[in-house]
């Protein structure tokens, strides 16, 4: 009897062991699955924890292990969803790659954290609403405000595209070279800062993309062959025949370019450039183009363009169907030839051009400001009503997109534009309309008929137990 004792006690305690130690791996191998499995159910109208294909294969084909770092604090909210959203697709790519590490850096605890990390243009991290991206040999800083696009009715977020973006960019070793025209005053303004060259301008706009940018004089030289991009951004004067010649070199070539004028001087100011864009089925007209439409304009100024994104730039997600793109002042693009060119951005059906010259309205129909022309082997070229579209103002400026606009425009042109391809995802809230009439019954329901119906039915209880 004492030795059964011995051998239940000694069962018991194995048994108990057993279960203890089954317990730990459970628990164990739980958390393993838990760290690298995504078990969120999206339940959003738009997807917005679900990755493009792109996504998927640029992760996918990762070689080299991959640290995304965020030093957005986590007490950081806010009523839209962004910073919830944002969270659980940063999960996502951790739990999707086995090359991809996420993790949160507290810069309250370790202030110098940030110390070694630069954006684009040099200059140092200010703020703690930054991700970063980075491989053993270089990284890529992104903005939380670039993911972000707000309007009055309207959230977006381009997360999934900057990230995976910053990713493909830091492992693929593409670089975008773009090359600007000088010796015609090609000037951009900053604010109150003054006029700078265009490759400082827009090493200032686009801080946060890798684009590097060279200057190159097309009278004396032809575009290197390094170049992505050629940008004529805001010429004072007309480029000779040795330029355009050039010029016409380099289109052969299958390369692109991006011509945006100051709409200030008309077209009087450069007729060699306009001869040569009627040979790619574009022109110029001398006259402003505006909008009766008050949905497509801003500033109580029917010049002041909201433009309406054509079908090119909505197929090629270049932005979203509600992005509001601004096109203040824009010369209006005739397409002589829509074998060569389709359009970009027009307005509305109400749209009409006033003639420089005269300032009398000179057409009232759809007029196009951003056309592109693409000719087989004879390259791409956007054509852009204005250099204000370029402007830090809209840039910069709450509520418009044109900032995603021209940085996708000039990832389409350089052919570095898969990415694009990964459109913002809509965050807005959904809303229920309901007529005025309905409203009334429902009040009337919910806040008299309901209660009387509950009283009626407490009292017929009472009556009844009373009478018990």
């Amino acid at each position: 009897m004492k030795n059964d004792r011995v051998n239940q006690k000694i069962t018991a305690s194995a048994v108990a062991v057993f279960v203890i130690a089954a317990i730990i791996a459970l628990n164990a191998l739980a958390a393993v699955i838990a760290s690298k499995t995504d078990f969120t159910i999206d339940m959003t109208s738009d997807k917005v924890l679900e990755f493009s294909p792109l996504t998927e294969e640029v992760i996918k084909n990762l070689k080299d292990d991959v640290k995304i770092i965020s030093i957005i604090p986590e007490s950081f909210t806010d009523s839209y969803g962004v910073m919830s959203s944002l969270r659980m697709i940063l999960k996502k790519y951790d739990t999707e790659s086995d090359k991809i590490t996420y993790k949160v850096e507290d810069t309250s605890k370790n202030p110098a954290f940030t110390q070694k990390y630069k954006l684009a243009d040099g200059s140092a991290i200010a703020s703690d609403y930054y991700l970063f991206i980075e491989n053993s040999s270089d990284y890529r800083v992104v903005d939380l405000n670039d993911m972000v696009s707000m309007s009055d009715k309207y959230t977006f977020l381009s997360a999934e595209q900057k990230i995976t973006s910053a990713i493909e960019s830091l492992t693929s070793g593409k670089n975008t070279k773009i090359y600007y025209t000088e010796n015609h005053g090609e000037k951009m303004g900053l604010y109150n800062s003054g006029d700078f060259n265009v490759g400082d301008y827009m090493q200032k706009v686009f801080a946060d993309e890798y684009f590097s940018y060279e200057s190159v004089n097309l009278l004396n030289s032809a575009v290197p062959e390094d170049a992505s991009l050629l940008m004529v951004l805001a010429p004072q004067s007309d480029f000779s025949k040795e330029e355009i010649e050039n010029l016409d070199l380099y289109l052969k070539s299958g390369k692109s370019m991006m011509f945006l004028p100051d709409a200030k001087l008309g077209i009087s100011n450069t007729p060699e450039l306009m001869a040569y864009f009627a040979e790619r089925g574009v022109q110029y007209k001398n006259g402003i183009a505006a909008d009766e439409n008050s949905d497509n304009y801003f500033s109580q100024n029917p010049f002041y363009l909201i433009a309406t994104k054509a079908d090119f730039a909505l197929n090629n997600n270049f932005v979203s169907q509600t992005a509001r793109i601004a096109a203040p002042l824009s010369l209006a693009i005739n397409i002589s030839n829509e074998n060569y060119a389709q359009p970009l951005l027009t307005t509305s059906d109400k749209g009409f051009m006033t003639d420089i010259e005269s300032g009398e309205t000179a057409e009232k129909s759809k007029q196009n400001v951003a056309v592109i022309s693409e000719i087989g082997d004879r390259g791409k070229v956007m054509f852009f009503g204005s250099s204000d579209i370029l402007s830090a103002y809209y840039m910069d400026g709450s509520g418009f997109a044109n900032k995603d606009f021209m940085k996708n425009s000039i990832k389409y042109l350089a052919e570095n534009g898969g990415v694009i391809s990964i459109g913002p995802k809509d965050l807005s809230p959904v809303y229920l309309d309901i007529p005025a009439s309905a409203a009334k019954i429902i009040i009337a329901v919910t806040v008299v008929v309901l209660p009387l119906l509950i009283l009626a039915a407490g009292f017929l209880v009472w009556r009844k137990r009373r009478s018990l």
